[in-house]
């Protein structure tokens, strides 16, 4: 493959990463292994780079038929500016998997309307951020035309938010930079249920989050640190 110079790193999952060049050239690759695999171009390549939200997963599967452990993986690209030739609380993607070779088209409707910013490295969940402090998250072996949307905790922007998905039970889990009056401080929520759990309800309550665990940060720090990321037991 020729050197893919000038391209973004749009997400990493298991040491696979996406990156590619908007809005309509993709690849998925293994630096440990230095292996591209080039994707075929989407069906819409009419919308620009700014207008593109793309997620990203993969997993590896146990194959029954040759008993090997293979790679699977899923892209979502979803387009903001179909969204006011719609409605405004639908929002039409594409999914590439790489068990069927091909991009296929969905709508996916909710109860307000959708301003989506790719944030957080997916495993079964897409998560994008939505309009009034509001998390999308999306299931593409649930269902192609549903999504949850999770309110944030109170008193909590998406600019200083982190996800995470638990490793031992698959809760959903919150990390914010928690900023009361002169105190500074972090705070790790969790949702009480697994979001199937919640059915196809329209709005995820932000009183389903429990707190796991805050500390305050000592006052005399000067630079407190922001969160950047976080590993959810």
């Amino acid at each position: 493959m020729d050197d893919p110079d000038c391209f973004f790193v749009g997400s990493s999952t298991s040491g696979i990463i996406l990156c590619g060049r908007h809005p309509s050239t993709y690849f998925v690759c293994s630096p440990l292994a230095d292996r591209w695999v080039r994707l075929p171009s989407p069906n819409d390549k009419t919308c620009g780079a700014m207008n593109v939200a793309v997620g990203f997963s993969f997993e590896e599967i146990q194959d029954t038929v040759s008993d090997t452990v293979r790679g699977r993986y899923r892209v979502v690209r979803a387009n903001s500016r179909s969204i006011s030739q719609i409605a405004h609380d639908t929002l039409l993607i594409e999914t590439y998997s790489s068990e069927t070779g091909v991009w296929e088209e969905s709508v996916l409707r909710g109860c307000i309307p959708f301003l989506l910013i790719p944030r957080w490295p997916s495993t079964v969940f897409f998560y994008w951020v939505a309009y009034q402090s509001t998390i999308v998250a999306y299931d593409p072996d649930a269902s192609h035309n549903r999504v949850w949307l999770i309110e944030l905790p109170p008193s909590t922007g998406v600019q200083n938010v982190v996800l995470g998905e638990s490793s031992s039970d698959g809760l959903l889990q919150c990390g914010i930079d928690d900023n009361v009056r002169s105190s500074l401080g972090l705070k790790v929520l969790r949702l009480q249920k697994n979001l199937h759990g919640y059915g196809c309800t329209a709005m995820v309550s932000a009183l389903e989050w429990t707190v796991l665990y805050a500390f305050r940060y000592d006052w005399r720090v000067d630079q407190y640190p922001r969160l950047i990321a976080f590993l959810p037991a």
